[in-house]
């Protein structure tokens, strides 16, 4: 199956979600984890060429404040890629650089290394039902 604008379309309504990352995205050597809860919600935009993700995180996992963070999913048709941009209230006005990719099958695959704030982190994934 070729990579298409419902690539995404799984995720779309109102979740519960457990999020997982690196502690310390800028620092090359950082492998430890962290764990934490948010609400997701997730709609459809531009006739279904993209779609946006409010996520409310009561409880961050570094015992900061809590925070919304909101991604951006646009859809290429002409090449086939997906790119997408993430922001949060806890960098007001920043709308980082997006990584870039597409679906292999039912596995997303998105090239990091174009972040410009953080450490290249391979990312893949599959909705988990």
């Amino acid at each position: 199956m070729s990579p298409s604008q419902h690539d995404f379309d799984f995720v779309f309504g109102q979740w519960s979600v457990r999020n997982r990352k690196l502690v310390d995205v800028t620092d090359p050597t950082c492998d430890e984890w962290v764990e934490f809860d948010a609400s997701s919600v997730v709609g459809p935009i531009l006739t279904g060429i993209g779609h946006t993700d409010e996520m409310t995180v009561p409880e961050p996992a570094d015992g900061g404040p809590p925070f919304v963070g909101f991604t951006l999913r646009l859809f290429d048709p002409h090449d086939e890629t997906w790119r997408i941009w993430w922001s949060s209230t806890r960098a007001p006005g920043v709308l980082d650089t997006p990584v870039e990719g597409r679906f292999d099958g039912d596995r997303g695959v998105f090239d990091p290394t174009r972040r410009s704030r953080a450490r290249p982190q391979p990312r893949s994934g599959a909705p988990d039902t």
